[in-house]
């Protein structure tokens, strides 16, 4: 049991989510002011192939790490070796993966260059998330969060220093980006090192039970990313460089309002691999889904109210139509943050996969529709059908809910008098 409230611990994660974003936040505006709408698309274009290959190489270890010390099947000084030997087959898996989509897309004719400072990323995350599924299944919230702001701050200060004050541009860009990732792996191993010793093994069991449980999760949040990146995707091969930068500025706005079920999501699972009561954790989570959802849209409404005018302002008049798109995605990612959350818990019960039926339909069905939509709409045709397709997994994701934890399915969605007294009296909890 964790000595801490969740109200505690999710205050860490609020501060840390904070300088996070914030940080993330001027480094978009930072680089759309150096490069522009067709730089930042070909920086997105680069970026998403590692993005997606990383999500899938982990293998899902981070979750199945904090499931099985969350519930006391080992311990992490038994993991930790094995976790180490496991980064060499991601590694790998991601590599090929990268340079097999590159070839076929065309990017291989970019300088070899941004080729390698896209990739160089990888194998530090991989370590990094690793440790992190460690602290997760511990339940160290704090040191889960400082492995994510340090080296996002240090991102920020060098792509002032080196893409700005040095005018490298691009390549100053992402080389801010691979320091950040080495930084953020080398912290990450400090603190691991406190847990349990650092040390490269290989333990056949141990890699057979991590993998088989974690490529269920890997292909969970693999088949999440893809969703999240599908309209980048079909935006590079069914539209243009500029179109792409567009939507990429208006997606990153419109997925900030994404922190708030970010914020709950890995209390969520560290708590629930640690809950010794389903029913009732599944109580407090359907409260907390629906504060979250409404606090959501207060936010949107703000964000279609602000965004045509903070928009130019802070990226420049090119990048005005970013505003419709913004305002476009903003239906979607609100009703997607119920999926989100609802999602965490039934992860954290070790049943991952019951995203996918959901996930994979709504991705046909966006990309078909997509198709036909794109080269005529552009960015905006891509943020009409994303939206679309996200409010279509949410609906479905709460049925499957329901018939998951026995809840009717108003009893998950209807507000109650009593809602803001319960969140306030579970986020207090220390269960």
């Amino acid at each position: 049991m964790s000595k801490r409230s969740f109200a505690r611990d999710m205050l860490s994660v609020v501060t840390s989510r904070i300088v996070t974003k914030g940080c993330q936040f001027l480094i978009g505006v930072v680089s759309a002011r150096l490069i522009g709408p067709e730089g930042r698309g070909l920086i997105a274009a680069l970026n998403v192939a590692p993005e997606i290959a990383l999500t899938f190489s982990q293998l899902g270890v981070r979750q199945s790490v904090a499931f099985f010390i969350g519930k006391k099947l080992y311990e992490p000084a038994q993991l930790v070796p094995t976790l180490i030997g496991l980064t060499l087959l991601a590694n790998l898996t991601a590599f090929a993966a990268c340079m097999a989509y590159y070839y076929f897309t065309g990017l291989t004719q970019q300088s070899w260059v941004l080729l390698a400072l896209a990739l160089a990323p990888i194998p530090f995350s991989l370590l990094t998330n690793y440790a992190a599924g460690v602290f997760l299944g511990k339940q160290m919230i704090v040191r889960f969060n400082r492995v994510n702001w340090v080296p996002m701050a240090l991102n920020l200060f060098l792509v002032i220093a080196i893409g700005w004050a040095a005018n490298l541009g691009i390549v100053g860009i992402m080389t801010a980006a691979l320091v950040a990732a080495a930084v953020s792996c080398g912290f990450a191993l400090y603190l691991l090192n406190t847990v349990s010793p650092l040390k490269i093994g290989f333990n056949r069991e141990i890699a057979r039970k991590l993998t088989s449980l974690g490529i269920v999760y890997a292909v969970a949040l693999f088949l999440m990313t893809l969703n999240y990146r599908l309209p980048i995707l079909l935006l590079q091969n069914l539209s243009n460089i500029g179109e792409l930068g567009i939507y990429a500025v208006g997606q990153t706005l419109a997925l900030i309002i994404w922190e708030m079920p970010a914020m709950l999501s890995n209390l969520i699972f560290s708590r629930g691999v640690n809950a010794k009561d389903n029913e009732a954790f599944g109580d407090n989570v359907v409260v907390l889904t629906r504060m979250v959802v409404l606090a959501g849209v207060v936010v949107a409404i703000g964000c279609a109210l602000v965004g045509p005018f903070a928009i130019p302002l802070l990226y420049g008049a090119e990048f005005a139509r970013s505003a419709a798109v913004l305002t476009i995605l903003l239906p979607g990612t609100v009703a997607f943050m119920a999926f989100k959350i609802l999602h965490m818990d039934i992860a954290g019960r070790g049943r991952p996969w019951v995203s996918m039926p959901v996930v994979v339909p709504c991705m046909v069905i966006n990309t078909v529709l997509s198709i036909t939509v794109i080269p005529r709409y552009g960015a905006d045709g891509a943020a009409a059908m994303t939206s679309a397709s996200y409010v279509l997994a949410a609906l479905v994701y709460v049925v499957i809910y329901s018939r998951i934890t026995g809840r009717s399915i108003a009893s998950i969605v209807l507000y109650k008098r009593s809602d803001f007294a319960a969140a306030k009296q579970r986020l207090w909890s220390r269960k």
